[in-house]
């Protein structure tokens, strides 16, 4: 009972890392090319970035930038908890 416990903490853990980092990564690259927009020399840069990443997020939500930000992040969290269930199976009789 003890190893299942350990199993399904350690499992949520990584799902939920996996699910999260993707997400504040696009969500502070985008914070930064929000306020980098304010800086008038930058800001052509700045709406550059912003059209680029929009584009990345259309590209895997369908035409919405929030679906695809929920798409990385779900692909993510599932490649995450694989690893995370391969490298328990591997480890589990050390």
């Amino acid at each position: 009972m003890r190893v299942a416990f350990h199993f399904l903490f350690s499992l949520t853990l990584a799902v939920l890392l996996s699910f999260a980092i993707p997400v504040v990564l696009v969500g502070g690259v985008s914070a930064s090319l929000m306020v980098l927009g304010y800086v008038p020399s930058l800001d052509a840069i700045a709406q550059s970035g912003m059209d680029t990443i929009l584009q990345f997020l259309n590209i895997f939500g369908n035409g919405s930038p929030a679906n695809g930000l929920l798409t990385v992040g779900f692909t993510s969290s599932l490649a995450g908890g694989l690893f995370q269930m391969g490298t328990f199976y591997r480890y589990q009789h050390l």
